[in-house]
């Protein structure tokens, strides 16, 4: 039987807030106290048991964070972390591709890369997320900085081919 990601987040929720004066664990966390191997798979089997399910790769599908771990999502639930919002993960994987590339970027083109961020996260919506294609230099307000024709001047139209479906697939796994 299927559970709505909200059912699913709210049981979450409680569970932990559950855990927060019982287990020790959870209370290490809260003091901000290391675990051991051994209390996170003592922990992790008492989150994923047949009554709750709650494990990190259906935490990652119900909240939409693809790289959270049990520990953030923990952190979370108690208040003591904030899940990245699918904007910030788009900027960051941004960020992340134009660090990895700098020395083959040269001013311009961090600008161009940059409005590009801008967009593309402003763009997105919590759910879904548009591929990047060249045509996207066609709409404002690549319009004003020239267009399709200076994105393509700027890397090569190749390179600019390449360069987006790089970013697409970074922010695919994001």
């Amino acid at each position: 039987m299927a559970i709505d990601r909200k059912t699913y987040q709210d049981g979450w929720f409680k569970r932990i807030q559950e855990l927060r004066d019982t287990d020790p664990a959870v209370r290490k966390i809260i003091a901000g106290e290391s675990l051991t191997e051994n209390e996170w798979d003592e922990l992790a089997q008492k989150l994923n048991s047949p009554e709750f399910w709650f494990d990190e790769a259906a935490l990652r599908k119900a909240f939409e964070q693809p790289s959270g771990s049990l520990s953030d999502f923990i952190r979370a639930a108690l208040g003591l972390h904030q899940l990245p919002t699918r904007q910030q993960r788009v900027e960051r994987a941004f960020n992340v591709w134009v660090a990895e590339h700098s020395s083959s970027i040269n001013h311009d083109q961090a600008r161009l890369l940059s409005l590009l961020r801008n967009v593309v996260a402003a763009a997105v919506t919590e759910t879904k997320y548009v591929p990047l294609v060249p045509s996207i230099f066609t709409r404002p307000p690549f319009t004003y900085q020239g267009g399709r024709a200076r994105a393509e001047a700027l890397f090569g139209r190749a390179r600019l081919a390449a360069i987006m479906q790089e970013l697409n697939d970074l922010i695919a796994a994001v």
